[in-house]
């Protein structure tokens, strides 16, 4: 009879190392199916993430390029600005030439008008 209570301790620790294989198995496929589904996750949050990026990477570079046609377009105002202030100032210089014959055509005129007065003077 020494032998009964063997066999069933091992029939005992048979039965608790399949229990305990099934617990390992169980919790393998669990841990496969979740390393799985955080794979996909990770799969679906990397497209998200690189449609987003590709979205900013698109928004940067528009930016980019109303910043420069911004840049030209106040550059262009500038030199026309610089264009005009210059015309000013040639015109102003035509104006004191004008202005300053003008003066020189009164006074020739004032002259000649007194000149004609002084000879009408003599012939009467």
């Amino acid at each position: 009879m020494a032998t009964k209570p063997n066999d069933d301790e091992n029939a005992y620790y048979e039965k608790e190392i399949s229990n305990a294989h099934s617990r390992f198995v169980s919790m393998e496929n669990s841990l496969q199916e979740r390393i799985s589904r955080l794979e996909k996750e990770k799969v679906a949050l990397i497209e998200a993430h690189e449609s987003e990026i590709e979205q900013l990477q698109s928004l940067l570079n528009q930016t980019r390029v109303e910043l420069s046609a911004w840049k030209l377009e106040m550059q262009n105002a500038l030199n026309d600005s610089e264009a005009m202030m210059k015309e000013r100032d040639e015109l102003k210089a035509q104006i004191q030439v004008y202005r300053s014959s003008l003066e020189a055509v009164h006074v020739a005129k004032a002259e000649t008008e007194e000149r004609l007065h002084v000879l009408n003077q003599s012939i009467h």
